[in-house]
């Protein structure tokens, strides 16, 4: 066994164990401050000494007994993080502002009593600009009903605004889908921003120490102890400070009143200064009501920001013209731009288009000769409709007809009312399954940044379900395991190598994840994609349903 660290202390969690004959708890308890090697002696403390190297995690001393103030600020900030991620909701009041990356316009939302579920889903009043509406949000479904200035302000004045039918949103449900408002659900969902608060990591990453024995040992995802203190910074008794992440909570109950400071996601930068008052299930009851109950309103939803090709709306000739007539055919089509084509397959809904078609005959300004025509036409999304127009009474000689087209349209997402149904229930099955917040061993830097990435907790947090440690949970309940760069070294024939140790290991996870993962979903997240490959044939080598198991691939971002 390796020897204690110097200018260590040892912060324990619970461990049940028996007592050797002769030592009472209370001995027990009175001796934990002493180091480890103290406890190796008997061969009857053995037991006690694997279950405690375990659980403790180490952090400098002062140099004597007493812990650094940065431990013990450490100390109240996981309780703190702990409670907020056990939380199935919380209710929010003050603002929230998204930065992108690429200096564009910051945008804030001002909420007052937004009640935010951990699966994402919420519902409140919010402000934008200004103008008020009501917020609603169904896991990944998110709602906005109130005056349609709202999206003349989303859209900044972007050329699209004017195409965009405006008048039939006033006051209507419309879904946010690319509209650039800030996914309230998935920022100020109660356990992804619990890792929030809570990620020293993104600050300064922590020396590492002893490689944890379990359960990545030797892995590119092995976790440390930490040698270096955590850059926190207790603020009296009910605050704590992480870089610009201020987190106040009620000193007796652990409980966070208000969170103020900033984070980055995904290419853009979250400001967050808002009351927090915590919920549970029950408190949860009347959002998940009031959602069923807006199902049939839901089912048929404009969607205005989705974007369309450039060539949405076409004309051809559909023969030859004669000094009398000169027909054209109108396709309009549901096509959307090639960037978000990928993103929105399998997504079914529809376009309306408003067309007013006018005849530019040679050099005549539009609708000066060859009449024109209005034509309503509804195109299926990745689909195309049809209508015609003729141009009429061409002057004797005409040598050139064309169409001068002038467009308005309206995106619509389509979804059953069943499959709206059972997605409100399972959502609300998902906010009540426990989820269990534990401190751990931090892995290295690169590792670390995706651990954060693609589960959005720092990799000294793991979420305890059955007996073992996954690297984060999801909205919908679904367990995260994250793979950093590093294993694709050791693939053959799309295949982890038999001869490398750790392809054993990894199949030996993945059993007892399944055995821990209970009625819950394991994603796997790889930021290599030949190693997703190979864990999806790893799964189905031991027989696992792809609805147990999902398997993805994205990069590590190393901006």
């Amino acid at each position: 066994m390796s020897p204690t660290p110097p200018n260590m202390i040892f912060w324990s969690c619970t461990v049940a164990v028996v007592l050797p004959p002769g030592m009472s708890r209370g001995s027990a308890m009175q001796r934990q401050s002493v180091t480890l090697p103290a406890f190796a002696f008997g061969a009857g403390l053995l037991a006690l000494v694997v279950a405690l190297i375990l659980c403790f995690v180490p952090f400098p001393t002062s140099g004597a007994s007493a812990p650094t103030a940065a431990f013990t600020a450490q100390q109240k900030l996981d309780e703190v993080a702990f409670a907020l991620g056990a939380s199935p909701g919380a209710r929010y009041s003050g603002t929230l502002t998204t930065t992108g990356d690429d200096g564009g316009q910051p945008r804030t939302v001002e909420f007052s009593d937004l009640t935010v579920a951990s699966t994402k889903n919420a519902e409140g009043t919010i402000t934008f600009n200004s103008t008020q509406a009501q917020y609603l949000q169904i896991g990944n479904y998110r709602y906005l009903k109130g005056p349609s200035r709202i999206w003349t302000d989303l859209f900044s004045g972007a050329r699209i605004a004017q195409q965009i039918d405006l008048a039939a949103i006033e006051n209507k449900w419309t879904n946010l889908r690319y509209s650039g408002l800030p996914d309230l659900g998935y920022l100020l969902s109660p356990v992804l921003l619990s890792g929030r608060i809570g990620n020293t990591e993104r600050v300064r990453a922590p020396a590492p120490g002893l490689e944890l024995p379990a359960p990545n040992k030797g892995l590119p995802d092995a976790r440390y102890w930490p040698t270096s203190d955590p850059e926190i910074t207790a603020v009296g008794d009910d605050k704590v400070r992480v870089g610009t992440m201020e987190t106040t909570f009620d000193p007796a109950s652990k409980k966070v009143t208000h969170i103020k400071g900033d984070f980055s996601r995904e290419g853009y930068k979250v400001t967050v200064d808002t009351d927090v008052d915590l919920l549970g299930s029950a408190d949860l009851a009347g959002l998940f009501a009031g959602e069923r109950a807006l199902v049939p309103e839901l089912t048929s939803v404009p969607a205005p920001a989705i974007p369309l090709a450039s060539n949405a709306v076409t004309s051809r000739p559909t023969g030859g013209c004669t000094t009398e007539a000169c027909g054209f055919t109108i396709t309009a089509g549901g096509t959307v731009d090639p960037d978000v084509a990928n993103e929105l397959r399998g997504v079914t809904g529809h376009v309306n288009f408003g067309l007013t078609i006018r005849f530019v005959v040679d050099n005549l300004p539009p609708g000066a000769r060859g009449g024109s025509c209005t034509r309503v036409v509804t195109a299926p999304l990745g689909g195309r409709a049809d209508t015609t127009c003729t141009a009429t009474a061409l002057p004797p000689g005409s040598r050139n007809v064309r169409t001068d087209l002038a467009i308005q349209y309206l995106p619509f997402i389509d979804e059953s009312a069943e499959n709206l149904t059972e997605y409100i229930s399972s959502q609300e099955k998902s906010s009540t399954m426990p989820i269990t917040l534990v401190r751990t061993g931090s892995k290295k830097a690169e590792a670390a940044r995706y651990n954060d990435q693609v589960a959005g907790f720092p990799s000294s947090y793991g979420v305890r379900q059955g007996d073992y440690v996954f690297d984060g949970v999801g909205p919908e309940g679904n367990l995260f395991v994250a793979f950093a760069p590093g294993y694709a070294s050791h693939i053959t024939g799309a295949r982890l190598d038999p001869s490398w140790s750790g392809t054993q290991l990894i199949t030996d996870q993945l059993k007892k994840q399944l055995a821990a993962s209970g009625d819950r979903e394991i994603t796997y997240m790889t930021s290599e994609p030949e190693l997703a490959t190979a864990l999806r044939l790893l799964a189905i080598s031991q027989g696992v349903s792809p609805d147990k198991l999902k398997v993805f691939s994205t990069p590590l971002d190393r901006a």
